[in-house]
C-alpha cells in the first residue's frame, strides 16, 4: 500500500492566490506548484509502544526536462518530516527524508517514472476516472476508483466531488489507503491504515491533509 509508515504522502484555511489558472482534471503540475500536507495519526510499534503521529509532507513541481527516451517530464520533489511521540514515557522518533520522481501526462494516464533513465513506470491516475475502474500500482498494489463525489475537510479548505482512489495490496491484507483528488487542486488528502503482517501489533493509522497550496 502506498505510504507504508509514510516512507516505504504558511497560512491555513485561506487561499490568497485563488485556484490554479487552469482546471487540470485532478492532477495539476505547473512548475512551481507546491502542496504542503499536515500529518496526523497514531500507531504502535514494539520500540515506541502506543504513539501519536505528526509532521508534514511537501510536494513541489520543477521545470520541464527531457527523459532519456525523448519525451517531456516534470520533476516532482517530495520531502517529509515525521514525528512519532510515545504516549507516556519514551524517546520521540523523528524521521526526515526526500526523493524525486518524474511525471509524464498522456490523454489516458498520469505516468510516474522513478528516474530519467527508467523505461518502466506506474500510473498514479488512469482516465477516464469511473467508479470501479482499477489499475496496478507499484510493489503489487492496486488502485481503484471508489467514489467521484467524496467530501473532504482539510486545514486549507473544504472540498466536494472529489475522486476517491483506494489502494490495497494482497501482501498487506489489513492495510489500505484512500487518496482524494480535487478536480482543480489535485490531491488534497491521503489517509489510511498500515499493519505489518509479520509483526503482530505493529500498525499505523495516518492522515495527510492539505494545509497550504501555492503556485
Amino acid at each position: 500500500v502506498a505510504c507504508s509508515f509514510l516512507g516505504a504522502l504558511l497560512s491555513c484555511g485561506e487561499d490568497p492566490l485563488g485556484p490554479p489558472p487552469v482546471e487540470y482534471d485532478y492532477f495539476p503540475f505547473l512548475p512551481g506548484m507546491k502542496w504542503v500536507y499536515e500529518m496526523s495519526g497514531e500507531g504502535h510499534t514494539d520500540d515506541l509502544g502506543n504513539y501519536t503521529l505528526s509532521g508534514s509532507w511537501t510536494v513541489r513541481f520543477g521545470s520541464a526536462t527531457t527523459h532519456s527516451l525523448g519525451f517531456t517530464v516534470y520533476p516532482r520533489y517530495n520531502a517529509w518530516h515525521t514525528v512519532r511521540s510515545p504516549i507516556g514515557s519514551g524517546d520521540i522518533e523523528v524521521t526526515t527524508g526526500s526523493d524525486t520522481d518524474y511525471i509524464h501526462a498522456t490523454d489516458l494516464e498520469i505516468r510516474v517514472y522513478n528516474g530519467l533513465e527508467d523505461s518502466t513506470y506506474f500510473n498514479e491516475l488512469e482516465y477516464p476516472l469511473e467508479i470501479g475502474s482499477s489499475w496496478p500500482y507499484y510493489t503489487g498494489s492496486v488502485l481503484q476508483v471508489t467514489s467521484l463525489t467524496a467530501s473532504v475537510t482539510t486545514p486549507f479548505d473544504d472540498f466536494n466531488d472529489c475522486a476517491e482512489i483506494t489502494a490495497t495490496n494482497p501482501s498487506y491484507p489489513e492495510s489500505y489507503s484512500h487518496l482524494y483528488y480535487d478536480a482543480v487542486y489535485g490531491k488534497v488528502s491521503h489517509s489510511g491504515y498500515y499493519e505489518e503482517p509479520t509483526i503482530p501489533g505493529h500498525w499505523e493509522d495516518y492522515s495527510l491533509d492539505l494545509d497550504e497550496f501555492t503556485y
